[in-house]
């Protein structure tokens, strides 16, 4: 996903504990990857919700959230290329 981003100019998504619950030989994890629009501080674009046993594994769950939207949103286009004319 790291290079999904880079490669649209996009920021890494921040990863957010939300809830953890279960007796602690059991707990499962509720995470939230929450994407900014570029140097943007308010609202998030998306968020990917998801569960796992690990922490890892909801973000992980997560993070594939956060790529299937960006297949089906057009990619950025910086200001630095649209001050260049490019598109």
């Amino acid at each position: 996903m790291q290079e999904t981003l880079q490669a649209a100019g996009r920021a890494q998504p921040v990863y957010v504990l939300v809830k953890e619950h279960g007796p602690e030989h059991s707990k499962t994890f509720t995470v939230e990857a929450r994407l900014q629009v570029t140097e943007s501080q308010g609202k998030p674009e998306f968020v990917g919700r998801a569960e796992g046993t690990t922490k890892k594994n909801a973000e992980q769950g997560a993070a594939r959230q956060v790529l299937e939207y960006l297949a089906t949103v057009p990619p950025l286009v910086s200001a630095r290329t649209q001050r260049r004319g490019h598109s």
